[in-house]
């Protein structure tokens, strides 16, 4: 099964229209990833020129995913992801030139359907009565969100997190990951199809992520929450600031999303839309500039 992306392959980038605004959306498995990611293409396609990439799409064919120390495939390390053609892809992206299809898509489960319609018509009309300002700018500069599991983890601090210009990281507790993905039936691969074995969430998949994201977080502490800080935790190598739900750590700004039990699709919506308005409003020229390197 393939994904598609929304926007048209371009030869080359019009010099005239501003670089695409990169955005990473991440975070662990089960966190409603592809959920908010689908929800925002519905809200966001009216309003701007919006691509959707998915990094299951950069999935490497079935017999090179790499085997773990138990002899195991690990589907979710850096290994199991075509990373040069991945990083080669966002640099295409932020020159605006043409994206390739996809070829991998988690087929086994849906992401529509789960934020209703009525929420999604609700959050255009909210888009609809942002300053015209805004809405201007939002015009005149492509967006293009990127949905992975591995966007600004450890492995990829140095190759994939700087070509983004709004890093977003969605969290989900242990126990609420791991009873949603218990409920899948399994994924769709390039060439078969994979299942879960038993015991591959509590010893591959949730420590890789915590592996991964740990460097985010005060102790490692990926559940963790932060004192007086709408439960936010407080990332290591605090920069600058990073007041309210602004963080940076290191050199990476990274949005780091509530974590809890009862929190709805709905609200991660509109914390992530929040998220979204402030980086287009309080960016210099309309649009963040950040993001590191373009270019081949």
């Amino acid at each position: 099964m393939t994904s598609t992306n929304t926007a048209s392959p371009a030869a080359q980038h019009d010099p005239c229209t501003p670089p695409p605004f990169l955005i990473a959306l991440t975070g662990p498995t089960s966190s409603g990833k592809t959920t908010i990611a689908t929800a925002l293409a519905d809200i966001l396609s009216p309003f701007v020129d919006f691509t959707m990439i998915h990094a299951d799409d950069f999935y490497r064919p079935d017999g090179e995913i790499p085997l773990n120390k138990d002899g195991v495939q690990d589907w979710d390390c850096a290994g199991s992801l075509d990373m040069p053609k991945f990083r080669q892809t966002l640099l295409q992206a932020k020159d605006g030139v043409g994206l390739p299809e996809g070829n991998f898509e988690d087929g086994a489960h849906g992401s529509k359907g789960i934020i209703t319609t009525p929420t999604i018509e609700q959050a255009k009309q909210e888009i609809e009565a942002w300053p015209q300002r805004l809405l201007k700018k939002m015009n005149r500069r492509p967006i293009v969100l990127v949905d992975g599991f591995l966007l600004i983890g450890e492995s990829v601090r140095e190759t994939l997190a700087p070509l983004f210009d709004l890093k977003i990281l969605l969290r989900a507790t242990f126990t609420a990951a791991r009873a949603r993905r218990a409920r899948r039936n399994g994924y769709i691969t390039l060439q078969g199809f994979w299942k879960d074995p038993p015991g591959y969430f509590e010893h591959v998949v949730w420590p890789n992520y915590v592996r991964e994201h740990a460097w985010l977080f005060e102790d490692g502490d990926v559940e963790g929450e932060g004192e007086g800080n709408d439960n936010l935790v407080k990332p290591k190598e605090l920069d600058d600031g990073g007041g309210g739900r602004d963080y940076k750590g290191n050199r990476h700004d990274v949005r780091v999303g509530p974590v809890g039990e009862d929190i709805s699709p709905e609200e991660t919506l509109g914390w992530v839309l929040g998220v979204v308005r402030c980086a287009l409003e309080g960016a210099e020229g309309g649009l963040v500039q950040g993001g590191g390197e373009r270019g081949a």
